[in-house]
């Protein structure tokens, strides 16, 4: 009976340049804010250089956001669809599978026998070369064992002999560490007396020596202690003016800084008076009304608002 196997043609089921197309809208946003980036040059060093620079930084951090919520909302439907092929393909392999097993599990009943045939075959050959195999062992492990006993009897022989010898070198580095010990306590003897005669030169020589130098170092102290006198009274003078510079230039750098704190205190004020706009403006932007952006901004300055600070 002559069979026939009927082709369908799979359709495309998904189409790339669909999912793609809720890109679109983004990229050309991107491409014009590419071609702003390269034109854009800011003064990151000046306070309103860097506040424009940082809402440039933002703007483009909202594109982000855009691009990965649109790549959520496609992967979804993609995921989707897959899992419904999944199915389908699944189902379509358990109807061919059904009709295969009606014709093949006749033919897997014939091959089995064979190879059940086969196996009893194989195993009655595997059983004599086993048998084989064993006696030949046995054989092998008899004269093997034969040949380790004749030479553990000639190892044995050896080791008495050895330890003959052994015992022999034993009594003579004996002797020879006593030679050894009375040769060294004549040595340390010897070493002793001429070491107490050295030592006994050393001493003479030191305090000879030192008599010598306690002489010199009195006399050094004497004209040491007129240059101290006649040093300390100089400095005294000195350190007299120098006290008297010291108070003035200190007075001086006093007013000074006093000058330079106050100087510094306005234009921190001033700063601080200009973020508070700037904060309270941006809040407005959000539909807060000027009174509560000027609550929330109270509360930004005192620190209650856990885990915000504002940066001046």
């Amino acid at each position: 009976m002559e069979s026939k196997i009927i082709n369908h043609p799979i359709q495309e089921l998904v189409e790339p340049k669909a999912c793609l197309a809720i890109f679109r809208p983004i990229e050309a946003e991107i491409a014009e804010y590419k071609k702003e980036n390269e034109d854009l040059v800011f003064d990151y060093a000046s306070p309103g250089g860097n506040k424009d620079a940082r809402s440039h930084i933002y703007k483009l951090r909202l594109v982000k956001g855009r691009i990965v919520e649109a790549h959520k909302t496609v992967k979804a439907d993609i995921v989707a669809a897959g899992r419904q092929i999944d199915g389908f393909k699944n189902k379509l392999l358990g109807d061919v599978e059904e009709m295969i097993d009606v014709h093949y599990q006749p033919i897997k009943l014939i091959e089995q026998e064979q190879l059940d045939l086969e196996a009893a075959r194989m195993k009655a050959l595997a059983d004599a070369e086993a048998a084989r195999i064993k006696a030949e062992e046995d054989a092998k492990a008899e004269a093997e064992a034969k040949r380790l006993t004749e030479i553990a009897d000639r190892e044995a022989v050896v080791r008495e002999a050895e330890a003959a010898v052994l015992a022999a070198q034993e009594k003579i580095a004996a002797r020879e560490a006593e030679l050894a010990a009375e040769e060294h306590a004549r040595q340390a003897e010897n070493d002793r007396v001429i070491n107490e005669k050295r030592i006994a030169e050393e001493a003479k020589f030191a305090a000879e020596k030192a008599a010598k130098a306690a002489l010199e170092a009195a006399e050094k102290k004497r004209l040491a202690d007129i240059a101290a006198v006649e040093a300390k009274a100089k400095a005294d003078a000195e350190a007299k003016e120098l006290a008297e510079r010291r108070r003035v230039d200190a007075e001086n750098a006093k007013k000074a800084a006093e000058a330079a704190a106050e100087q510094k205190r306005q234009a921190n004020k001033k700063h601080q008076s200009e973020i508070n706009r700037e904060v309270c403006a941006r809040l407005e932007t959000f539909g807060i009304s000027h009174e509560h952006a000027y609550s929330i901004l109270k509360a930004l300055i005192a620190g209650t608002i856990p885990h915000v600070k504002i940066e001046y």
